[in-house]
């Protein structure tokens, strides 16, 4: 993978500089037109200058918020999709947001992305069996989540902070935000994967509401849920779903489902605390351990750059055609 952030910052000095120079551009273009030729090109003047900012900022946008931001980052986030990779989202991440608390870096939408980047380094520390570690980024999600309108956004993060308390058996806490997870849910608003979403409520409404323990009807909504993901590409989440699968099954003294279960962790789970757990339970059983074939797609920032460029570019075009029209009329 490329280093995703040296090229957040690459794009952000490029844009101060291009900004600098294209007003300093459009000044000196303007001041050398209105002094030679006083009001004569006035309004072809005034157009150009509309014509190349407008055209500038279009530049500017794709160069400065769709690129780094909806681009590199969507590609991180599939290290966990994808990959099941926390530790290798871990060390490109954490560096970032340490010197970000310290005002050391430029962040492309600040508050949100902050937020985007702390929930992933969240759920990889879950994903990594450290729930001590996720819960500092988990509090962090919970002062600022009001800064994310995007409602899948927004599920996903009480999710994470749910299960960082399951996981801690802090159950009071688990509660609290299993009904803000609810409240989301059940709004207006539409969610594109409201099925899964509706799923894993009543999964969590279970485990933290209900005294009953009964292993059947947790079976039954785990297979619902794997029903729900079953054309989603959250790679993480079905390995997790497996996981849970395996220990009810385990618990009922099914081993063929369990090590069924545990043998798809091995294969899939990649770098997930989990995989390494079925290995030691596979071996104790003596089963056969699999090969990972887990997808690894190289990822890297998309090249949408040369749109922007080339909107830069054009942007001098019209008030340098008014310089030419001058320097031939002299």
């Amino acid at each position: 993978m490329e280093n995703w952030f040296s090229k957040l910052q690459k794009n952000y000095y490029i844009h101060i500089i291009s900004t600098l120079l294209y007003f300093i551009f459009i000044i000196i273009i303007y001041c050398f037109t209105r002094h030679l030729n006083n009001d004569v090109f006035r309004d072809d003047i005034f157009i150009a200058l509309i014509i190349g900012v407008l055209l500038f900022y279009s530049g500017t946008y794709i160069l400065n918020i769709y690129q780094p931001v909806v681009g590199g980052l969507q590609q991180l986030t599939g290290l966990l999709y994808i990959q099941c990779n926390p530790s290798l989202l871990i060390s490109y991440i954490e560096p970032v947001i340490k010197l970000a608390e310290k005002d050391k870096v430029h962040l492309y939408a600040k508050t949100t992305l902050k937020l985007r980047l702390k929930y992933l380094m969240a759920l990889s520390y879950l994903y990594l069996g450290e729930a001590e570690k996720s819960l500092p980024y988990c509090n962090d999600l919970r002062v600022y989540i009001d800064y994310e309108h995007n409602l899948s956004n927004r599920l996903s993060y009480y999710s994470c902070i749910i299960s960082t308390y399951l996981y801690l058996q802090d159950f009071v806490n688990a509660r609290k935000y299993v009904a803000l997870y609810e409240k989301e849910l059940t709004s207006k608003r539409k969610v594109p994967f409201k099925q899964f979403e509706k799923s894993l409520l009543t999964i969590y409404k279970y485990i933290t509401e209900t005294a009953d323990t009964d292993i059947d009807q947790l079976i039954l909504l785990y297979d619902k849920l794997l029903t729900a993901l079953k054309d989603i590409p959250f790679i993480h989440i079905k390995m997790q779903v497996y996981w849970q699968l395996s220990q009810l099954y385990a618990k009922k003294n099914d081993k063929e489902h369990q090590l069924s279960l545990l043998q798809e962790i091995v294969k899939y789970g990649n770098g997930l605390d989990i995989k390494q757990r079925a290995q030691i339970v596979l071996q104790e059983h003596q089963v056969d351990i699999p090969d990972s074939e887990q997808k690894n797609p190289h990822y890297t920032l998309k090249p949408s750059l040369h749109t922007a460029y080339a909107l830069l570019a054009l942007s001098f075009l019209p008030p340098l055609i008014i310089l030419i029209k001058v320097l031939v009329c002299i």
